[in-house]
């Protein structure tokens, strides 16, 4: 699985601040509190902090584990061009044995620009 540490595109100051408090949080060990500053920031429409939601859901950081929100928030994140969360969506079908739909959202990331989904895509390929 991949989060959005990277760089921020939102238009929003207030998203953009809330979403470097819930990394400094989720740095510093504190996973309630950066669940609930990513939950925030992820309304306010910052990119990379609906992706990290959608991990705090798949690994249970802060919150219960919730796989069907974590997919949820990887589509919303994938449906804005993220490559990794097209990616993360890919590894949940793997996890799955779901591996026709793996493959096709290994594709997606790839064309995205994902280049960790190649990989996962052969070996995808590989399983059907």
């Amino acid at each position: 699985m991949t989060t959005g540490r990277g760089r921020t595109r939102s238009n929003s100051p207030k998203a953009i601040e809330l979403w470097q408090q819930a990394c400094a949080l989720w740095d510093g060990g504190r996973h309630r509190k950066a669940f609930e500053l990513m939950k925030l920031a992820a309304r306010k429409g910052e990119p990379p902090a609906r992706l990290n939601l959608g991990y705090f859901y798949d690994e249970g950081i802060g919150t219960r584990p919730d796989k069907r929100r974590a997919v949820l928030c990887y589509r919303m994140s994938a449906a804005r061009g993220n490559a990794s969360g097209a990616y993360n969506i890919g590894v949940s079908y793997r996890n799955e044995g779901r591996y026709t739909l793996a493959r096709r959202w290994y594709e997606r990331a790839l064309s995205l620009g994902e280049p960790d989904a190649l990989l996962d895509r052969i070996s995808a390929r590989r399983s059907l």
